[in-house]
């Protein structure tokens, strides 16, 4: 594993990450979806007065700030193979860790379709941070990456309603961080490294709507995404540290070709 601070290319030592991290009342820790190394880095951040505030639970699911008394039971209240996540087992030491702790765990994503009516899940956004001003340009920015994230396969206009997709769900996420330290004195805040993000993401809302909170951005890279960035020190927007650890899975590598795949399949169906 290395720690590394974008800004200026600096190596850390973990002990240093730890102190960053207790230094902070909200850690953010980015994970590429499904990599255990990257569990085990929140994991060991997370610490005793911390609740968890996870992207993987959509509000509404009954993942709403109690402590949960045993990991499958939390998994089993969430419905956790139906949301379309990676094997819980990958996640389970996060999970039990909170159990040991007797931490609270929030769900902070979006809610699914039937978990809320409509009114609850639109009272919930109009109390969510947003980027007020800023908003079409945020979202003008995500457009170019999320065509570059689905390798050249979509057109802009798909793009643009991604985007929006995304911001909604990052507002609702910044939400549900706030909600938790409103009850608990830090949070540990694990989801995706898109949506962490200190420019453009929940990383921007929350310091945007609490100035006076000390926050923390870390985003976890496998280090095949590492070795294939071209200016690593860009990162220094986005993200206060980043963690090379764990490998990309071989199935993974040719994300692209995965993509293309999937696509052609959707529309071939389409045309039956």
């Amino acid at each position: 594993m290395r720690i590394v601070d974008p800004a200026g290319g600096s190596e850390l030592s973990l002990d240093a990450l730890r102190a960053r991290a207790d230094a902070a009342r909200a850690v953010f820790v980015g994970e590429r979806h499904g990599i255990g190394a990257h569990v085990a880095l929140g994991t060991c951040l997370f610490t005793p007065e911390m609740a968890l505030a996870m992207e993987h639970f959509p509000r509404g699911r009954g993942v709403d700030g109690a402590v949960p008394q045993d990991s499958s039971s939390l998994f089993d209240t969430a419905e956790w193979e139906a949301l379309g996540w990676p094997d819980r087992s990958i996640y389970l030491p996060l999970i039990e860790r909170a159990v040991d702790l007797s931490a609270p765990v929030y769900g902070v994503d979006r809610p699914r379709r039937g978990d809320m009516t409509v009114e609850e899940s639109d009272a919930l956004l109009a109390r969510a941070p947003d980027f007020g001003a800023q908003t079409e340009a945020v979202l003008a920015d995500w457009v170019p990456e999320m065509i570059d994230n689905h390798c050249g396969l979509i057109d802009a206009q798909i793009a643009g309603h991604i985007a929006r997709v995304q911001v909604e769900k990052d507002r609702f996420m910044a939400l549900g961080i706030l909600d938790a330290l409103e009850a608990a004195p830090r949070v540990l805040y694990y989801a995706g490294k898109g949506h962490i993000r200190a420019d453009r993401g929940v990383g921007a809302l929350v310091r945007a709507a609490r100035p006076d909170l000390p926050v923390l951005v870390i985003a976890a890279y496998t280090r095949e995404e590492y070795e294939a960035l071209v200016d690593p020190q860009a990162l220094a927007a986005r993200y206060d540290l980043v963690v090379i650890a764990g490998e990309m899975p071989e199935a993974e590598r040719d994300a692209c070709a995965g993509l293309r795949e999937e696509m052609q399949g959707g529309q071939r169906r389409e045309g039956q």
